[in-house]
């Protein structure tokens, strides 16, 4: 339309200078026509270049295999992609306009992390999360690991306007990861600590009971005849058996205190701030548990007992390694004097 106004110009001017087509002036004013109605057809192709571009990169946007959105410095959403609303289950309209906390983001985290602050956080110093993990939560509650890249984006005025947020599901990672952590701090057939893990717990209750001015006791329990339950009915059911063992010892005790097994018939418990008695109670409570017959595969096996070693923090030893050995000693100390018994250091 403006180029055929501007030919609609050209000709009324040649009409009012009433002179030929020749004219400098009309001819002056057509190369300036021409020139314009080249320019605007260049702005013309460049514009639809860009709608296309924009098209493109919203499709691009819409269809990534990641989640994308930006928020503002409050948290609140201000775009999420289609990737976004299909993995967290919800409606675009649910979350555009709405905060992050409260709708993908919980208030607290699973690992006792208050999100409220790390969202607050990010608004007020985003350089300090341009990367991090974090849980996220799906519209029907399932949790979710999300590994965010956050690029803080400037007004003219060098203030942050918005955060442009990229994540992608760490679930399945994160997962790995603790089945990982969790093999390499647990017995894989009792489920309960191995060596490695119980002696860490010890040397931090040792830190505290230092610090704090508490008593431990090592309860070192080892079972007798067990080996005839290996060669007689076969390794199966002498793993079916320990199990069974692990389940006794675990109630009997309390949620502070810790056990463990060294590996083969060995087992340790560790008794943050006993009482003066207690120590000797749960060794008789676990002797007894321990003698109730057990239903194997193959048919009840009542034969089995328990010696036990009990050693104290801070009367027999400060030291993790020594408290475990005087322990070890007493125990020993039970077995020479017929086994199915408990003796002190």
């Amino acid at each position: 339309m403006l180029v055929d106004s501007i030919g609609f110009f050209s000709e009324g001017h040649h009409q009012l200078c009433g002179v030929p087509m020749s004219c400098p002036e009309c001819e002056e004013l057509r190369k300036r026509i021409a020139n314009l109605e080249k320019a605007l057809e260049e702005a013309y192709k460049a514009e639809c270049r860009l709608l296309e571009i924009e098209d493109k990169y919203q499709r691009h946007i819409e269809n990534a295999n990641s989640i994308i959105m930006r928020i503002d410095r409050e948290g609140k959403i201000l775009f999420i992609n289609r990737y976004a609303t299909e993995l967290f289950g919800f409606a675009n309209q649910q979350l555009v306009g709405k905060n992050l906390v409260g709708t993908i983001v919980p208030e607290v985290e699973t690992t006792g992390r208050d999100l409220r602050d790390m969202v607050r956080d990010i608004g007020i110093h985003p350089e300090r999360y341009l990367n991090n993990i974090n849980q996220n939560v799906c519209q029907d509650g399932r949790i979710v690991w999300v590994n965010w890249t956050n690029k803080p984006v400037y007004n003219e005025q060098g203030e942050v306007e918005e955060i442009f947020c990229v994540g992608n599901d760490f679930t399945d990672f994160k997962n790995a990861e603790e089945k990982l952590a969790y093999i390499a701090f647990h017995d894989p057939l009792t489920g309960l600590y191995n060596r490695k893990m119980f002696m860490q717990q010890l040397d931090e209750a040792l830190r505290q009971g230092y610090r704090y001015s508490g008593k431990l006791a090592v309860l070192f329990v080892d079972l007798d005849n067990f080996k005839k339950v290996n060669d007689t009915r076969g390794h199966e059911c002498g793993d079916v058996l320990l199990s069974q063992v692990a389940e006794r010892i675990r109630e009997l005790v309390r949620d502070s205190d810790i056990v463990g097994r060294f590996g083969g018939d060995e087992f340790v418990i560790l008794l943050v701030n006993p009482g003066e008695v207690f120590p000797g109670k749960v060794a008789g409570r676990v002797q007894q548990a321990l003698a109730t017959p057990y239903e194997l595969p193959s048919g009840a096996v009542d034969y089995i007992s328990s010696s036990i070693g009990i050693s104290f923090y801070p009367e027999d030893a400060t030291d993790a390694h020594e408290l475990l050995r005087r322990a070890d000693e007493a125990m020993y100390k039970a077995k020479n004097a017929g086994k199915n018994r408990f003796c002190f250091f």
